[in-house]
């Protein structure tokens, strides 16, 4: 965790450019990591940024637990309500720089059947795997087989790149992460940044606004009410000096 910490506060202060997006402190967009997707487009870490993302690491040809993993961010997608499943992007990132090439990673990618408009495998440099792993707090180590000893850590970031939410739960659908899911929301405000917000308050702001319209002056029902209640108080008032002067 310190490690993390440390990480993200280094690239917070690292110079950046004019044309670099500015990101929130805990970004781990901050890293510019030179990745390259399926189809052999060069990508960066962000380029799902504006949504949120479930990133994964594995490799493609892990023979059990990257497949379980797969499996498991279908079962997040299903459980989502549409709009929701819509909104939401997935990256997966391979820990295996030597043989997972674009073309690979794409042949992966039709024989689960992915949709490609929101899913993204990529391949990096070992360096930049390395990077990755560590800000997404995931270890792997190489067999002499080949094959990848690694954790499998599903992580929720923010449309900004920020982690929400991490789960180890495969094979089943994390209920925390779905529900973290299902409440985000991500609004644009008027300097085009991202404001993340939920769901559910938004809506209980947005009713209230309706059901009860902000007005600078008093409309008569109201001020009616209130010298209803002010008359009230005040007979309440008189009545409890009434007993309390009873001898």
């Amino acid at each position: 965790m310190r490690t993390v910490a440390l990480l993200l506060t280094l690239l917070a202060l690292a110079p950046r450019t004019n044309a670099e997006p500015a990101y929130p402190p805990q970004s781990i967009y901050q890293m510019s990591a030179a990745l390259t997707d399926q189809s052999g487009k060069a990508i960066g870490l962000d380029v799902h940024r504006g949504q949120p993302v479930l990133v994964t690491m594995f490799y493609a040809s892990c023979p059990m637990t990257c497949p379980l993993l797969i499996d498991t961010l279908h079962a997040i997608e299903r459980a989502l309500p549409a709009q929701r499943k819509s909104e939401l992007r997935v990256l997966m990132i391979s820990i295996d720089s030597a043989r997972d090439t674009p073309e690979q990673l794409l042949a992966l990618a039709r024989a689960r059947r992915l949709d490609l408009s929101r899913w993204t495998l990529a391949r990096a440099e070992p360096d930049d795997v390395r990077k990755i792993a560590a800000l997404l707090r995931t270890q792997y180590r190489q067999l002499p087989d080949g094959n990848f000893n690694h954790s499998n850590l599903i992580s929720l970031l923010s449309p900004e790149g920020e982690i929400l939410l991490q789960s180890s739960v495969l094979g089943k659908v994390d209920q925390a992460l779905v529900e973290k899911l299902t409440r985000q929301s991500h609004v644009c405000t008027r300097d085009g940044k991202l404001r993340q917000e939920s769901a559910r308050s938004s809506r209980r702001r947005m009713n209230h606004t309706q059901a009860f319209p902000e007005s600078p002056w008093p409309t008569r029902k109201s001020a009616g009410i209130a010298t209803h209640a002010q008359r009230r108080r005040n007979s309440l008032r008189a009545t409890a000096h009434g007993f309390s002067g009873s001898p």
